[in-house]
């Protein structure tokens, strides 16, 4: 489908999450793709379509578009972090990519109880992402075999449009075990924070966000001091959504701080929300005009 697509001897960009080999142009994992051998698209629009490629990761990709045509743009030291179902940042410094981290997997918590994707523990990506705010939703809710609150409503009704055609099951339904542990499992951050809004001192939904809260918080202090100078943190990804609950106090708690989460002689980046839309599809091609310099 890509080759049919591509004219021959175009000039390509790729971004991709996942392990990506730009050399050889190749993914070699992809948590998100069903294919489990590498994806070579890539490869085949060079070696057969005589196109120039450049393919990269997604947060390489992602950071080259806020640099060259969003809120980055001017700025010499530009960090994008993520905060979706994981949490992850990058950095450019005059226009071009210095790293890609892995910064959701630093210990935020020696003794933490939430196990991360990657079969660690504490990490900080648990307690940031939409995932973590699942997961101790799900737990909250399960060990207590709660059946009747404003999170499971929410992921009932999304699970019921998700089995389009198929006969809605009601929350009476739910003493079920089996539909009960479905429906648990199909909690979402976006539960979460739709049960804060409607009812915002409710359990377990205000503790959830106290902590997400505080750990944002905290990953703003680390990344400005693991990356200082920062110009400018954009922040992208789902967990945005909810930007009044969530970013907006975190960043003012940041920003309120007086040495306990930095030094206090490092200086502070101006924050905001990403604003471009397929960032990264636009990052594709930021990234491909980035080669060039």
């Amino acid at each position: 489908m890509v080759l049919r697509r591509v004219p021959e001897g175009s000039s390509v960009g790729i971004s991709s999450a996942g392990d990506v080999d730009e050399e050889r142009l190749v993914i070699r994992a992809a948590a998100n793709s069903p294919i489990k051998d590498e994806i070579v698209f890539g490869r085949k629009l060079r070696e057969t379509h005589g196109c120039r490629v450049e393919q990269t990761n997604d947060m390489n990709a992602s950071v080259q578009a806020v640099t060259r045509y969003g809120q980055g743009r001017g700025y010499r030291n530009v960090l994008l972090a993520t905060y979706s179902s994981g949490f992850n940042c990058a950095l450019t410094r005059d226009g071009r990519n210095v790293t890609t981290a892995e910064f959701g997997h630093a210990v935020y918590k020696s003794d933490g109880d939430l196990y991360c994707g990657c079969g660690g523990k504490g990490h900080l990506e648990t307690y940031v992402s939409g995932n973590g705010a699942a997961t101790m939703a799900r737990q909250y809710l399960g060990i207590r075999q709660i059946r009747n609150h404003p999170i499971l409503d929410f992921s009932l009704s999304d699970w019921n449009q998700a089995r389009e055609g198929e006969k809605p099951v009601v929350k009476a339904e739910l003493e079920n075990p089996d539909l009960y542990a479905a429906v648990l499992m199909n909690i979402s951050a976006k539960h979460v924070y739709m049960a804060y809004r409607r009812i915002p001192e409710g359990q377990p939904q205000k503790d959830i966000r106290d902590t997400q809260v505080r750990a944002v918080t905290d990953s703003i202090a680390r990344m400005n001091s693991a990356y200082n100078p920062v110009d400018i943190l954009v922040l992208m990804g789902s967990q945005t959504q909810d930007w009044e609950a969530l970013f907006a106090p975190a960043i003012q708690a940041y920003m309120a701080d007086r040495g306990r989460l930095q030094l206090h002689s490092l200086g502070k980046p101006k924050i905001e929300r990403a604003q471009i839309k397929e960032i990264g599809v636009v990052g594709a091609v930021a990234y491909l005009l980035s080669r060039d310099q």
